[in-house]
């Protein structure tokens, strides 16, 4: 076997570690080429320890791993009790790199590299990073949503900023992205912004275009909007009728009723074209559907966004559940996310309310 996930609830850090490692080394006759690791909050003062063991018994040459509010492993889902989860793989050396502020992504050495990272979510300009560098052939990954970010790479604990590895052409490797959102009421151009907030879409204020969607809503989409608001940033211009998929989301953080107008996450220039969203169960379900419909996978890395999952589905697990029936049944392991890093119409960028994935051995 190419790829194994194993995972350990056991309170006690170093029983859990040990019954992790021997769940991979039960599949694995020769030492991994990379080994992914979360572990719960609970285990946040353990990382570097669990990692150093986990390295040492497995051999692997590449360990690279985050401390999470909630992993999933397969069907599983755990969140605020202890839990190691490994990811082991056969996937060709990997090249190991750590990022802090003011750094910037390695150049790719070779046509067909491939990113993977763990974020510090205060990581600054990470948008910034991404849009730097379309050279990589996929992109993927997740910044924690635990409390504190912490964050180890070979026996390197960090506090903040990322961690990658690089992976090297050859890799079967496909990456897909699926959102939660839909589009209400009209897009419209950002006609006047400051920094993060958009003033003015389409001459009128930002505020002033919302109710005018929210009015036009039904019963069950009041209900949607009133659990969370986004905005979503076109991403090919050309298209004409803008449907849930096509925009790059984010969520609204705020609103100035002085003003009119709303807060962002992250800025979008003047002159882009955008839409209010609210995230739809329904929308997850049909977006996973059809994304996943015509492949197969050994193995698969998961990053979900924290909007998703119970806030979503009111129910525990359905996330993996919709990956794992698409997929015909692939070792599933990832964690709730912050921000997800994930395909876009051109490379590599931030989203929320989306699931970003990495399909190993893929086929369609």
């Amino acid at each position: 076997m190419s790829y194994s996930v194993a995972l350990s609830e056991h309170p006690d850090p170093g029983v859990a570690t040990g019954e992790a490692v021997g769940q991979i080394l039960e599949t694995f006759s020769t030492p991994p080429d990379v080994v992914l690791l979360w572990v719960t909050e609970p285990f946040a003062a353990h990382l570097k320890s669990i990692a150093d063991t986990v390295q040492q018994l497995l051999k692997t040459p590449c360990l690279m791993g985050v401390v999470a509010e909630t992993v999933l492993a397969n069907h599983q889902e755990v969140s605020g009790t202890p839990a190691v989860l490994l990811w082991a793989g056969h996937t060709e050396t990997a090249r190991p790199f750590s990022l802090h502020p003011g750094d910037l992504l390695p150049e790719s050495q070779h046509d067909g590299d491939a990113l993977l990272l763990f974020y510090d979510t205060d990581f600054p300009n990470m948008a910034d990073l991404l849009d730097d560098h379309p050279s990589y052939d996929w992109i993927t990954g997740g910044s924690s949503s635990a409390q504190q970010c912490s964050l180890i790479l070979n026996g390197q604990l960090q506090t903040s900023g990322a961690v990658g590895l690089i992976f090297p052409s050859g890799s079967v490797n496909i990456p897909r992205l699926t959102t939660a959102c839909r589009p209400i009421g009209e897009p419209f151009i950002i006609t006047q912004r400051n920094g993060d907030l958009i003033e003015l879409l389409g001459g009128q204020p930002a505020m002033e275009r919302l109710n005018a969607a929210r009015g036009s809503l039904s019963e069950k989409d009041q209900t949607l909007l009133r659990r969370r608001l986004f905005i979503g940033q076109v991403e090919r211009e050309n298209k004409s009728d803008f449907q849930a998929g096509d925009f790059l989301i984010q969520p609204v953080i705020g609103q100035q009723q002085n003003t009119g107008a709303v807060a962002i996450a992250h800025s979008i220039e003047t002159g882009a074209t955008v839409q209010f969203q609210i995230s739809d169960p329904e929308v997850a379900i049909q977006q996973t559907e059809e994304k996943y419909r015509h492949w197969e996978a050994d193995s698969l890395l998961c990053f979900v966004s924290k909007h998703r999952g119970n806030d979503l589905f009111d129910e525990e697990g359905k996330e993996a559940e919709l990956l794992l029936e698409a997929l015909d049944f692939p070792t599933i392991a990832g964690m709730y996310c912050t921000s997800e890093i994930g395909i876009t119409a051109t490379f590599g960028a931030l989203h929320y309310c989306s699931t970003s994935t990495l399909l190993f051995s893929a086929l369609e």
